[in-house]
């Protein structure tokens, strides 16, 4: 990407809404949790590094809420949720978005995602979070 350019718009050329929203429903149901990429040209995940969550307002579904007759509604729910953190130029406003299953909810969370677990926990205090969350081990680190 040259200098200056601009980030990639979940518009036409880009994956959906929907897609993000089935991806990250997917990846909460079958695998536990998921990250996504948003400024790519797919929704591709990545593999290494912290995730610190709280880079907006959280969405919880209930997890039943994901099969059935109340799955079409609660996909809609998401992709609501993706939009409202659109800007005005169609670019999302935040570099990753999450899914995570706990506790009979699926939580829908933008992040962001530091190289040093340092920054990433100094972040999550800022942020108030309860833990971050590494993608090499697949494991959560509590926040002291």
């Amino acid at each position: 990407m040259a200098d200056g350019a601009k980030v990639l718009s979940l518009g036409p050329s880009a994956l959906s809404l929907a897609t993000y929203s089935r991806k990250l429903i997917d990846g909460a149901i079958k695998h536990g949790g998921c990250t996504l990429n948003t400024l790519a040209y797919q929704a591709n995940a990545p593999k290494s590094g912290f995730v610190v969550g709280g880079a907006s307002d959280v969405l919880v579904i209930s997890a039943d809420k994901l099969h059935g007759h109340e799955a079409v509604k609660a996909r809609k729910d998401v992709r609501d949720w993706l939009a409202s953190n659109i800007d005005e130029d169609n670019y999302p406003a935040f570099p990753f978005v999450g899914s995570w299953k706990d506790n009979g909810g699926v939580f829908f969370d933008f992040c962001n995602i530091y190289e040093s677990i340092d920054d990433a926990l100094n972040l999550a205090r800022a942020r108030k979070e309860i833990a971050i969350y590494d993608l090499a081990a697949g494991e959560s680190i509590f926040v002291d």
